[in-house]
């Protein structure tokens, strides 16, 4: 299953990488505004404590920041991180919890 989102003329799919053990998955995240041109929001949902490590890629697969890399606890949480200064453009956000891909939501900066 996957999802199409178009901004400028750009057509980016969301596919689940690992099928549909990412869909079974209960962990949670959720990225705004999305597009953003300034702070933007990572809000994670765990239902039980473990690691999670949360890295934005760009289009050619190279890791432009980690925002997160720690123990996390039960529930819900938000970070945020300024883009202002990021390169308009299309990234990927990466959430891994004990160090599997769990979801990749793309990130359009404007």
């Amino acid at each position: 299953m996957f999802k199409v989102f178009k901004y400028i003329n750009i057509t980016v799919e969301d596919r689940d990488v690992l099928g549909s053990a990412l869909q079974k998955s209960s962990d949670f995240l959720s990225v705004y505004p999305n597009p953003t041109n300034g702070d933007v929001n990572f809000k994670i949902s765990l239902p039980s404590e473990k690691k999670a490590t949360l890295k934005i890629f760009n289009l050619s697969g190279q890791k432009l920041i980690t925002i997160l890399d720690q123990e996390m606890i039960i529930g819900e949480q938000t970070f945020t991180k300024d883009f202002s200064s990021v390169k308009e453009g299309i990234y990927f956000v990466y959430l891994e919890t004990d160090n599997q891909l769990i979801k990749v939501i793309p990130l359009i900066k404007k």
